[in-house]
């Protein structure tokens, strides 16, 4: 597997267990659809980094975690700034991910909210 989680983040919070993964369930973040195998191993990825956790949670007014991606002051308005902020949430979060599964993130993030391609 080419990540490995070398810490919990600097914010030190859990994850809640509603944005947990299920053990052998293959995530899914709202998009409706299937996606190219690049874009499943996104998918993946962001499930088993807790992504859309603790470090989003504080961030967003109604509580709901995935609303930092559909609302309309949204920060990231172009693939590469989507691409940007995906690296900086891996470097705030210490997460070791290779730069072609930087870019799988960033497929899966587009194609279930943001839409720029």
């Amino acid at each position: 597997m080419p990540i490995a989680t070398a810490g919990a983040g600097s914010e030190g919070a859990s994850v809640p267990e509603a944005a947990r993964p299920v053990s052998g369930e293959a995530p899914s973040l709202g998009g409706s659809s299937v996606g190219s195998p690049s874009i499943e191993l996104g998918r993946r990825l962001l499930a088993e980094n807790g992504c859309n956790g603790a470090c989003h949670l504080a961030r967003v007014t109604d509580g709901n975690p995935m609303s930092l991606y559909t609302r309309s002051t949204r920060r990231v308005n172009a693939r590469e700034e989507l691409r940007r902020q995906v690296e900086v949430c891996v470097s705030r979060l210490n997460v070791m991910v290779f730069p072609e599964d930087i870019e799988s993130v960033v497929g899966a993030l587009d194609d279930d909210f943001y839409h720029f391609d």
